[in-house]
């Protein structure tokens, strides 16, 4: 058998062995080769220095993830961690439920009657406050304005000056009347005398006792008083006459001066504020010392009743709606209304509907007051409720895990909305704890971590 000269591998030759292993052909096809014994060979130090840019390559990468879940906030575990300032929960309650919907109102004028001040000035008294029961004309405010006051007091006496100067007028026109109605029957007299002794010396003139002389001087002292008394009785009507008119003259200024005079004593009076109609007062936000101007409206009263209320709702939601249903302010859930009646007619896509407060209305309420209603449309019935948020629904909702500390998306079926609140028809039960608001995007996680 004939002897076969080995050599050793040469640098990046694959040895291969000879025997019951099989032969292989080296890499350089040289042909089969045997190896000199049966360990592997050592690796060369080229190859290591070519290898080792690998491990420096994989520590590089996962430095670089490290760094990337520090400042983003993500774990090696996945989803975004929230702190309790960043997360919003809320609770799944079973509850009466009832949609709502919205709608725009205004207190209607009927229901009450504003306050205004007739003269400016600065609030001495406060008499009463909101949400007291007054009566018509009861003083609510009281204003001092001495400029006012001053003026007032000045006008005043010069229309009693103006009442002096009439009444001496009607007395001077009453004393020359009562002259000549004095003179009138001064000559009266005197015609008369004259009229008796021309009659009885008619008497003797017959018998031949009395001249013709003496005759014709009593018929001239007669026909002279006659005169005399036509001229008093005319000069009489005529002081008469002029009497009325000046004293119809008189009466109208008597008038005009007592017109100024209420004018006058009414802006005094005007600086107390009274009620125009008796109710309840609202709207009253005045403090002694506060400046108030004329025509400023300080409250208003409601009438003795209910406060009306008008509001519009969009057309297609009035078949929602019925008489005797209820609604409630959205700003103040507490303050109840109910639908007296709902207009048919269709106005600019709207119906109008009319409504009462039930109970205790607020206090601040003014007539054609805006005002943001939301309206039952059926009877409340019990059912799951949340509170709604950015992250609940269309179809999912962050169910917070028993130990509070990760939630993760649950697919849910959601009803119809009230205010804040939204009915959940299935896929939660009573007691759920929901991340409703996150100040992180949740998009495309699958779990996000809650901060104890």
């Amino acid at each position: 058998m004939a002897m076969t000269a080995e050599r050793p591998p040469k640098l990046g030759e694959r040895a291969v062995r000879t025997g019951s292993e099989g032969a292989r052909p080296s890499v350089f096809g040289l042909g089969p080769v045997e190896l000199p014994h049966p360990d592997p060979p050592r690796k060369s130090l080229l190859r290591a220095l070519i290898d080792r840019p690998r491990w420096l390559a994989v520590g590089g990468a996962m430095a670089t993830l490290v760094v990337a879940v520090t400042i983003t906030g993500f774990s090696l575990s996945g989803g975004p961690a929230l702190s309790r300032s960043e997360a919003t929960l809320a609770e799944v309650r079973q509850e009466a439920f009832s949609p709502l919907i919205a709608g725009t109102g205004a207190i209607s004028n009927e229901s009450g009657q504003t306050i205004a001040a007739l003269e400016g000035g600065v609030v001495d008294q406060v008499l009463h406050r909101s949400g007291e029961r007054i009566n018509i004309g009861d003083a609510i405010v009281t204003l001092a304005n001495p400029s006012l006051q001053r003026e007032v007091a000045d006008a005043l006496m010069r229309l009693e000056s103006e009442e002096t100067t009439l009444r001496a007028q009607e007395g001077e026109g009453e004393r020359q009347i009562a002259q000549a109605r004095d003179r009138v029957g001064e000559i009266e007299y005197r015609h008369q005398n004259a009229r008796n002794e021309l009659d009885r010396n008619r008497q003797l003139e017959e018998r031949g006792f009395a001249s013709k002389a003496k005759m014709d001087r009593l018929r001239e002292d007669l026909a002279f008083t006659r005169q005399q008394l036509d001229a008093a009785r005319s000069e009489q009507q005529r002081l008469v006459r002029l009497e009325q008119e000046r004293g119809d003259a008189r009466a109208e200024a008597r008038g005009r001066l007592a017109a100024l005079k209420t004018l006058q004593s009414g802006r005094l009076d005007a600086l107390t504020i009274r009620a125009p109609i008796a109710g309840v007062l609202g709207g009253m936000t005045l403090r002694q010392g506060a400046p108030v101007r004329p025509s400023d409206v300080i409250g208003q009263i409601a009438v003795d009743g209910a406060i009306k209320v008008e509001a519009r709702v969009p057309d297609l939601a009035g078949s929602l709606l019925k008489v005797g249903g209820r609604a409630r302010l959205q700003d103040n859930p507490a303050a109840t209304l109910v639908v007296r009646s709902i207009d048919p007619e269709v106005n600019q896509g709207s119906l109008t509907v009319r409504l009462e407060f039930v109970g205790p209305a607020p206090t601040d309420l003014k007539p054609g007051q805006t005002l943001q209603l939301a309206f039952a449309t059926g009877e409340p019935r019990r059912a799951l409720v949340l509170r709604y948020g950015d992250l609940v629904g269309p179809e999912t909702a962050w169910v917070v895990e028993k130990d509070a500390s990760v939630a993760r998306p649950r697919p849910v079926r959601l009803g119809e909305r009230a205010g804040d609140d939204v009915e959940v028809l299935s896929g939660l039960k009573p007691g759920d704890r929901i991340l409703i608001g996150s100040a992180k995007a949740l998009d495309g996680h699958r779990r996000v971590r809650l901060a104890p």
